[in-house]
């Protein structure tokens, strides 16, 4: 599952300072960073840099199990805070409940990037979209693409019948 998992969601892992699924989702809320970025609604805990990398227990291996089934492609932040609010972990929900990550907040990001990357990025690949971290690549309306197409064919045309 590690080369699944997206830069921010190993980054977030990184952070991770004990082994259990709380400490999982300490470093989620302290990193801040990639597609759950706007969920959280205060400010991260502070805690402290793990000296090393850090073996989790099984019931967060579980947790990881559980995200890595969410998505086939990629495990994003998304996903590891999806397996983490619909764990059975009650202290765990309540505690991320508190920091603005609801599973109904989660469960609609999910919905939002429809699988997509979003704003993260997997382990040596550039980011699809070329926002960057934390905002939404921006798309123009159909109206406005119908618009510049309708443009650029009589331009074309104009071009073609009547030359430069």
């Amino acid at each position: 599952m590690p080369d699944r998992r997206t830069t921010d969601a190993q980054a977030a892992l990184d952070q991770a300072t004990g082994p259990t699924p709380r400490d999982l989702a300490q470093a989620l809320a302290t990193h801040r960073g990639g597609n759950t970025a706007g969920l959280w609604t205060t400010p991260p805990p502070a805690t402290p840099t793990p000296p090393a990398p850090v073996q989790f227990d099984a019931d967060t291996e579980a947790v990881l199990a559980r995200a890595a089934a969410l998505h086939a492609d990629h495990v994003g932040t998304e996903h590891l805070l999806a397996a983490l609010v619909h764990s059975t972990h009650p202290d765990v929900v309540t505690w991320l409940a508190e920091q603005g990550a609801t599973a109904e907040a989660v469960d609609q990001l999910l919905a939002n990037l429809n699988g997509g990357l979003g704003v993260e990025s997997l382990p040596g690949e550039p980011l699809v979209s070329g926002a960057p971290a934390g905002k939404k690549p921006r798309s123009l309306s159909p109206a406005w693409t119908i618009a510049i197409t309708v443009v650029v064919v009589i331009v074309v045309f104009v071009l073609c019948v009547w030359g430069p």
